[in-house]
């Protein structure tokens, strides 16, 4: 990664579109940093989860379905909650990086059709429409799901009412993450620079 980051920066900032395109360049590493390693942080935090609940004697019955709260209420399955309480600072992060990168983005595309370009060299030097869309998803579906972790952790505090807490809907934010995630991984990149002759 320090690598990848160290050539982002080589790229240099003569002029606004190639500050933007450095700033994407190093938000795009940022995101993909912070995506590689939930795999690594969920089974840390699996792990832990497995070994708390095994360990650890409660005088509230927890069922499959149901954990306690601090306020008398219930969360759904426990294991789950217990786990993405684990990766909070994993989804914060993540909740900023890829607001962040589609700022750049935004920001790039601004930039290349300021200097008049169109056509595959604008696709190739930023994101299209199609792309846009799809970061935009891609980082209000990390906000949104960051946002739902913190929900979590202020129910199971006695901080807000458990009625706070919709299963249903966070399991659905946990779906859209995932899939806007997948989309932004699976882009294919930019053309070549052949298509900019003149840059």
């Amino acid at each position: 990664w320090r690598r990848t980051t160290a050539a982002c920066r080589a790229t240099g900032g003569g002029t606004d579109l190639l500050r933007a395109e450095r700033s994407t360049c190093l938000r795009t590493v940022d995101v993909l940093h912070a995506l590689a390693g939930f795999p690594a942080q969920q089974h840390r935090c699996r792990a832990t989860t497995r070994r708390t609940t095994t360990t650890t004697t409660t005088t509230t019955p927890i069922t499959p379905t149901t954990t306690p709260t601090s306020s008398g209420g219930t969360l759904g399955n426990p294991v789950l909650v217990a786990i993405m309480i684990c990766m909070n600072p994993q989804y914060q992060a993540l909740g900023q990086r890829a607001g962040a990168l589609y700022g750049s983005e935004v920001a790039t595309r601004g930039a290349a059709r300021a200097r008049g370009l169109t056509g595959r060299c604008l696709a190739t030097l930023a994101p299209t429409a199609s792309e846009l869309t799809a970061i935009r998803r891609f980082a209000r579906s990390s906000e949104t799901l960051a946002a739902d972790v913190v929900r979590i952790i202020r129910v199971t505090e006695g901080k807000e009412p458990s009625s706070a807490f919709n299963q249903a809907r966070t399991d659905g934010d946990v779906r859209r993450f995932e899939t806007s995630a997948l989309a932004v991984l699976d882009s294919h990149g930019r053309q070549t620079l052949s298509a900019c002759p003149h840059t």
